[in-house]
């Protein structure tokens, strides 16, 4: 919904009272309607570079595979896959780099949504209600990189095969990022909230040779809820045997997995110890402040 700034004037009824403060200019927001996929690939992804959203978009059961290198300043608003996803770079398209942002965040302004958006956190968001199998929000593919800078938000994305509600859900990786082999997510900033996998690793999943770089920001209230045969391991992370994980600086806080690793689950190779978590219980949190902490295993 687009949110059009206007700046007005709260005058008391006591003249008095107006004379001896001063008046102070308060945020409002008008809403217009949401643009759909074309609208956003013509206004925002398809020009590349830095591009400031000027309004909420909604995609309906698509995944967009980037082919241009572009920094989305979310400024507030909202881009909502209703089943659908970001895919950084594909099989033709190498070395893309997508980064996240919300300028207005950093500034201290964070909108209320309304509507359909109203169950969404304040501030800039990229959610999804359905991203497949590998990835519910962003999949982050060979030679490419994603970045999740300050006032970014991550919400809701869902990693599995079928859909929220099936009795069978299927595999399921990564219900927020999945870092594709020889891929790099570098989290700077922002906030990775609510998401879920049928699998592993209810926030990122990182595969062999991927790389997960964490030096800000929060993943907080993820979970891995497996059902059958499935895993249900790392319910903020989980590392394969191969991938890295960096944390220096960050939060990881109420994350949880029906398995094991409520925070961070580590795979290594067959005959070593099969899991280093980070922390032993099904539910955990972890808080990391400028120390290193390094999982790399191959």
């Amino acid at each position: 919904m687009k949110k059009k700034i206007l700046s007005i004037m709260i005058f008391t009824y006591v003249l008095a009272v107006c004379m001896i403060f001063t008046c102070v200019p308060v945020t409002v927001y008008a809403a217009d309607e949401p643009g759909d996929v074309y609208d956003l690939l013509d206004e925002v992804l398809n020009k590349g570079g830095t591009v400031k959203l000027n309004r909420d978009y909604i995609v309906e059961q698509r995944r967009i595979d980037l082919g241009l290198s572009i920094t989305i300043d979310l400024n507030g608003h909202v881009i909502l896959f209703k089943g659908g996803r970001f895919n950084v770079g594909s099989n033709t398209k190498k070395k893309i780099t997508l980064t996240i942002k919300d300028s207005l965040a950093e500034s201290g302004t964070k909108p209320v949504h309304t509507g359909e958006f109203k169950d969404l956190p304040f501030g800039g968001v990229v959610a999804s209600t359905h991203g497949g199998t590998s990835g519910g929000i962003v999949n982050v593919t060979d030679t490419c990189t994603f970045n999740l800078d300050k006032g970014g938000i991550l919400y809701g994305g869902y990693a599995a095969s079928e859909p929220p509600g099936s009795s069978n859900p299927g595999p399921g990786y990564g219900g927020g990022v999945y870092i594709s082999p020889g891929g790099t997510f570098n989290m700077k900033g922002g906030i990775i909230h609510g998401c879920t996998a049928s699998t592993d690793g209810g926030a990122v999943y990182v595969e062999s040779n991927g790389k997960f770089n964490m030096s800000g920001g929060t993943i907080k209230n993820c979970k891995v809820i497996a059902k059958g045969d499935l895993a249900g391991f790392g319910g903020a992370i989980y590392i394969r045997s191969g991938g890295s994980f960096d944390m220096s600086d960050g939060m990881i806080e109420n994350c949880e997995a029906s398995t094991g690793g409520g925070a961070v689950r580590v795979r290594l190779p067959r005959g070593q110890r099969r899991a280093a978590d980070r922390q032993h219980s099904h539910r955990a949190q972890l808080h990391q402040h400028d120390t290193k902490r390094h999982a790399h295993h191959s």
